[in-house]
């Protein structure tokens, strides 16, 4: 059966320079059986005046936010998830550009997991490519780049610490990202609070292709770390240094804080022990595996057993 209509979720916030091409590209997605769900964030550029434009040549949805509130991206998305009604959801930035058939693949992809699974729990992503802001090439491939390790991204202490994609790669299905709300206080990214939720109580899928240019410029480095050329030492030596050391301790009590949040929401303990294990494989060993090997090695023994 035919999974029919699936919904594009897209706040913008002073996305003039980049819209355009965004929305240009979804205007060229082989599969059109979609709606774009869309609120602006109280932009002061002329962001609306571009997504008007588009009006006539994509079904658009507007959630008017007449007196300006800026709500933040995480919350912005909360709350088009909320409005939302299709059975699969689409996450979208403004900046980013969508392959063509990007829609198409991961929409037939969910088809096929779904049906040999019996569930529609399902977070699905792809890798991307790399453009800077003149759709230059910066980089093959984004989970390279990152040293994505592939083998495990259903290990939900392995995603509390590292992402493997922005949300601009993910589709999801509207029933497990409705179980993964409210977003709170300690939810650092929409996309990593549900990629986490979904390694609790669904499946994580990944494609191997890449299917969005993904846009590194100043506004959005989050997420883009190139340091699988660097040695173990240099490594090694930078994190001992104590403005970075410091830098590092804060960054993973926020990790700690959103995996333990998510944990506890799904009735799951939280081990920072594992986590420390975890952390230890993952930044230090795991990206010299990749880099020397070309793939991912999962070591679920220092896991629980999923429920």
């Amino acid at each position: 059966m035919a999974l029919g209509p699936v919904e594009i979720l897209l706040p913008t916030y002073n996305g003039g320079r980049y819209i355009t091409g965004l929305l240009e590209s979804l205007c060229n997605q082989t599969y059109s059986d979609f709606t774009l769900i869309t609120r602006d964030d109280g932009s002061s550029d002329d962001t609306i005046d571009r997504m008007n434009s588009f009006s006539s040549h994509l079904k658009i949805s507007r959630i008017e936010n007449t007196d300006r509130t800026n709500l933040g991206a995480v919350k912005s998305f909360e709350l088009l998830i909320t409005r939302s009604s299709a059975e699969l959801l689409f996450f979208c930035d403004q900046d980013d550009l969508w392959n063509p058939d990007k829609i198409e693949r991961i929409v037939r992809l969910y088809e096929k997991k779904k049906a040999h699974s019996g569930s529609g729990s399902l977070l699905l992503f792809s890798d991307l490519s790399l453009v800077d802001e003149n759709d230059t090439p910066a980089g093959d491939s984004f989970c390279e780049v990152n040293s994505v390790n592939t083998a495990c991204i259903d290990d939900p202490y392995y995603l509390v610490f590292k992402n493997p994609s922005p949300g601009c790669a993910m589709a999801v299905s509207r029933s497990l990202a409705t179980a993964a709300l409210p977003f709170v206080q300690e939810t650092f990214m929409h996309d990593w609070w549900v990629i986490i939720h979904a390694a609790l109580t669904g499946e994580v899928v990944f494609l191997n292709d890449k299917l969005v240019r993904y846009r590194v410029h100043s506004g959005n480095t989050l997420g883009v770390t190139p340091d699988r050329q660097r040695s173990f030492l240099s490594l090694f030596t930078n994190w001992l240094r104590p403005s970075r050391l410091s830098g590092i301790v804060m960054l993973h009590r926020r990790h700690i804080k959103q995996g333990n949040a998510v944990f506890i929401r799904n009735g799951r303990k939280f081990s920072v022990f594992l986590y420390l294990v975890k952390v230890l494989l993952g930044r230090l060993i795991m990206p010299r595996i990749i880099r020397l090997t070309g793939r991912g090695l999962r070591y679920s023994w220092v896991s629980p057993p999923r429920r």
